[in-house]
């Protein structure tokens, strides 16, 4: 799905009309989320080899059924749910939240649209629902964040290995056995930890 997040443009994603296939144009709805996408299923018991045998061509207009994106994860989430229900679209807004993180702040108005106008929710009511649901420039923020704080992590743990390390090797025997060692992630901690090492082996 990398290359498709990078294009503008409408994707239509198609599967075999099989529950292997639905759920596989499920979870790529899931992902795709906030971009243009539709989702054609092709006919229960056919992939594209047999239509074409069966029929000598493919034709998406007569071949299956097409569904705009969030229209299909829609009809998939609320299956067993009733639309109607206040504690069913408690249910459905959980059941939305994993996708709902692919979507950017300023592009959710659309599904909330939509499920005020397919469901008892109110737009207001949605939005608060949704509130807790971290957006993409927010996961990406995340993870900058994360990634400078196990670095900061990583060069403190290496001065403290080192200032135990030069007085008593076995420091680093300690460090290891409790599995200390496995939290450094940086070429250069670990290069540390090997030359820390070696120097063990010689000892």
């Amino acid at each position: 799905f990398g290359l498709i997040e990078k294009l503008d443009v409408e994707t239509i994603i198609c599967f075999d009309g099989d529950n292997a296939g639905i759920g596989a144009a499920e979870k790529s709805v899931e992902t795709l989320l906030g971009r243009p996408v539709s989702v054609h299923l092709l006919p229960r018991g056919h992939d594209f080899d047999s239509l074409v045998k069966e029929q000598g061509t493919f034709d998406p207009a007569l071949h299956g059924v097409t569904y705009r994106g969030f229209d299909f994860l829609f009809e998939q989430k609320t299956k067993d749910l009733n639309t109607a229900d206040a504690d069913d679209m408690l249910t459905l807004v959980e059941r939305l939240k994993p996708a709902m993180r692919n979507v950017p702040l300023d592009k959710r108005g659309v599904y909330y649209d939509f499920l005020r106008t397919h469901t008892i929710l109110a737009r207001e009511t949605l939005e608060k629902l949704f509130a807790d649901v971290s957006s993409p420039e927010q996961n990406a923020a995340r993870s900058n964040t994360d990634t400078d704080n196990r670095i900061w992590f990583e060069r403190r743990l290496i001065r403290q290995l080192v200032l135990l390390c030069a007085k008593d090797f076995k420091a680093f025997e300690h460090f290891q056995r409790y599995g200390l060692d496995e939290l450094v992630q940086s070429p250069e901690a670990k290069a540390v930890l090997r030359i820390y090492a070696r120097n063990m082996t010689r000892e």
